[in-house]
């Protein structure tokens, strides 16, 4: 799931716990609590969820006000509670919150032609990020608008890393299990944001 920054999610997050590859029963448990962290795990004050409990399923409902107000891996934590007192915290929920920059967002590179695009949000962020810091660093500064061979050179760099992710079984990165090896940009990358200037031949 994602959204961009200041955005007040509309739509309703079901959540069907397990344990051990079963349905976890949430009849012993009588309420919800969730806390919402921000991209560096620091608890953000809310008016809070709206969030009911079933036999087999959880419903939360995003507080009516600006809470996603910072790109980056946002995480919802629910913490199921009894009146006997246990209590059952579940796995975090990842929320990625993208800010509208002019680069490569979640849905344009899914829509260009990489057809193995990362299926999670978590993944195709996190490349798309580290290439775009290597490409800024690289790349001679701009302003106004991002040229579109630093938008190209952030996708083929994405790329590479997807597939150095991918070639490596070892690689850890990330939050969530998931590690982005810094891999040396392709001289392709370097030409589209430094492209070679032509000079003329003496005669």
């Amino acid at each position: 799931m994602h959204y961009s920054v200041n955005d007040i999610p509309a739509e309703v997050l079901v959540l069907a716990p397990e344990r051990d590859g079963e349905q976890l029963d949430l009849e012993p448990y009588t309420g919800i609590e969730v806390t919402l962290l921000d991209p560096t795990y620091a608890p953000v004050s809310t008016s809070g969820f709206v969030v009911s409990v079933d036999q087999d399923s959880l419903t939360l409902e995003w507080p009516e006000e600006t809470v996603l107000t910072a790109p980056g891996v946002w995480r919802i934590v629910p913490v199921l509670v009894s009146q006997t007192g246990p209590r059952l915290t579940l796995s975090a929920v990842p929320v990625v919150v993208e800010q509208r920059s002019g680069w490569h967002s979640l849905a344009s590179a899914r829509a260009s032609e990489w057809a193995d695009a990362p299926l999670d949000d978590v993944q195709l962020y996190t490349v798309l990020e580290a290439a775009r810091e290597q490409c800024e660093e690289f790349a001679p500064a701009y302003s106004g608008t991002v040229p579109t061979r630093y938008r190209q050179a952030q996708l083929v760099q994405a790329r590479a890393l997807w597939q150095s992710v991918k070639s490596n079984g070892q690689s850890q990165i990330g939050g969530e299990g998931f590690a982005v090896t810094v891999f040396p940009m392709d001289w392709s990358v370097k030409r589209l944001l430094r492209p070679l200037r032509g000079r003329p031949v003496a005669t």
